[in-house]
């Protein structure tokens, strides 16, 4: 997603502009390649190609033609169900939201949605300092940990639903790390200079637990063999990396960058 230049799709070895506007928050389809979503600004439209971005096959109103936040957070489970966080949690039905949690999360939009990898009934969803959980594919959720600032990310670990990871807002934010499936936090910020903390992302399928942390100011690595970050930025340009993604099947760190363009790199094995 690109602002003031829509959103675009990678396939066949080339990027394509599949929709206009500002582009936001984007997803792939798990177990269809060629089906690519994206939302525009604050989620007034979702996007859809099913030709790997050389076509749009259908845009979907946000619903009730409500606002989200201006990066309105879009997720897609490992059975390809969309989610999209307005004021509630919405599932794609069709072409339309259908609401999916019944009771309230907070106040004010959702700012992020985060899926278990390894068992879809569990999420995440943080609204400003809370943390809520919910182990029922969204229907409910809990209160179940409160934050000393603004949550800017979460992960939960890819083969292990007790270990959950997230990261806190500003210079003084911290990277924090439950192993009791999210219902305490302790911080493992060793390393890091006082920086913001955009993201946090695990590495599955090495015994070591890969780590990288986005910040705005370059990313830092860590693993279970090492007591602090260190920095994993060589010939990234010194901005803001906004979002990072793993691809496990090309063996793939690809990192987002505020105006500096997309940048990959091999992943340690």
């Amino acid at each position: 997603g690109l602002q003031d230049n829509g959103g675009h799709a990678y396939s066949s070895g080339q990027w394509k502009n599949y929709y206009g506007a500002d582009g936001m928050d984007t997803a792939i389809d798990p177990s269809d390649p060629n089906k690519y979503y994206g939302f525009i600004q604050n989620g007034q439209g979702l996007y859809i190609s099913s030709s790997g971005g050389n076509s749009l096959s259908a845009q979907v109103n946000s619903p009730g033609g409500i606002s989200g936040n201006w990066v309105t957070p879009l997720r897609v489970n490992a059975a390809g169900t969309v989610f999209g966080g307005y004021n509630d949690l919405y599932r794609l039905n069709g072409n339309s939201w259908v609401k999916q949690n019944t009771n309230p999360i907070g106040t004010g939009n959702l700012e992020l949605i985060s899926i278990d990898p390894s068992d879809d009934n569990i999420m995440y969803i943080a609204n400003g300092i809370r943390l809520y959980k919910s182990t029922d594919l969204g229907v409910t959720f809990t209160n179940i940990y409160t934050s000393a600032t603004n949550i800017t990310s979460i992960e939960v670990h890819s083969s292990d639903s007790n270990i959950v990871y997230l990261t806190s807002q500003g210079a003084n934010g911290l990277a924090l790390k439950s192993t009791d499936g999210g219902l305490s936090f302790t911080d493992f910020s060793e390393g890091l200079p006082n920086i913001g903390k955009n993201i946090i992302i695990h590495q599955g399928r090495n015994s070591d637990n890969p780590l990288y942390l986005g910040t705005t100011l370059g990313v830092y690595y860590r693993d279970d063999s090492m007591v602090s970050w260190q920095p994993f930025d060589a010939n990234l340009p010194n901005v803001s990396i906004t979002d990072l993604e793993i691809n496990l099947e090309d063996n793939k760190l690809i990192a987002a960058t505020y105006g500096r363009g997309i940048w990959q790199t091999d992943l340690p094995v």
